[in-house]
């Protein structure tokens, strides 16, 4: 149920993110989230606690998209990388939110211009006192524009459909969806929701709770490793051996006895 509400997550939340903004997505992204612990707070049959999972899956498909897309268009273009950012206290994520505006480049999609020079001012905490800083600061608001709205004098299209049936679209598609059905093929999902029982059925003489606290510790080391050094290393290299080291570590769990 959580998967399949990624899946709807991910796309519903996308479009809204279109429609209304990434700030008002992040405070719609809320609903389901309250929804889930509600229903696991009081929910008394199992069917409550299928929705409440299924409600999960939506918060978390729309948040692995609103998040980054958020966070990429306020981000310095210095940095390629997007930080992971898991909110798990709901009312400090509305506070949190509250006093920023919406992202410049959609004020810029939408035609408010003042309103998305005035977003990119508080973003980057400048006021263009100087006239390189005042240079600079209207170069990418210009950046910002062209991308929402595309150079005419260049005779840029807007992005169709027809644009995601071309061969280089189809096959970046492929491999996305690809390296996605690796993620789940592999059982990282029930590896990881399921540990505590698996290290107590292994009889492993360390405290099955204690094995899993170190995995949990291992996958956020993981995350900060790549953070640091995907830009130096590579995507690919760093995929190519994220899969290594999945293929070892389901061999090991295989085939090593308890």
């Amino acid at each position: 149920m959580v998967c399949i509400g990624r899946i709807l997550g991910s796309f519903l939340f996308g479009v809204i993110a279109n429609q209304v903004g990434r700030k008002k997505a992040l405070y719609i992204l809320t609903i389901p989230h309250v929804g889930f612990w509600l229903l696991v707070m009081f929910g008394a049959t199992a069917m409550h606690l299928y929705v409440a999972r299924f409600l999960s899956g939506i918060s978390g498909g729309g948040a692995f998209i609103v998040i980054p897309t958020f966070v990429a268009d306020i981000s310095d273009n210095n940095y390629s990388f997007y930080p992971r950012v898991i909110i798990t206290l709901t009312a400090i994520y509305i506070l949190a939110i509250y006093p920023l505006p919406e992202t410049p480049q959609f004020l810029a999609k939408i035609k408010r211009n003042e309103d998305a020079e005035n977003a990119l001012r508080f973003y980057r905490k400048s006021e263009a006192a100087t006239n390189e800083e005042r240079q600079k600061f209207n170069e990418e608001l210009a950046n910002r524009k062209d991308m929402e709205h595309g150079d005419a004098e260049n005779g840029k299209a807007e992005l169709s459909y027809r644009d995601f049936l071309k061969p280089a679209a189809i096959r970046g598609l492929l491999i996305g969806l690809g390296v996605l059905f690796l993620n789940q093929a592999c059982g990282l999902f029930a590896l990881v929701n399921y540990a505590t029982n698996i290290f107590k059925m292994s009889g492993s003489s360390m405290d099955p709770n204690t094995c899993t606290i170190i995995v949990g510790a291992t996958l956020l080391i993981g995350t900060l490793i790549e953070i640091n050094y995907v830009d130096r290393m590579g995507r690919r290299i760093l995929l190519i051996t994220s899969c290594l080291g999945v293929a070892l570590g389901c061999f090991v769990l295989r085939t090593c006895p308890p």
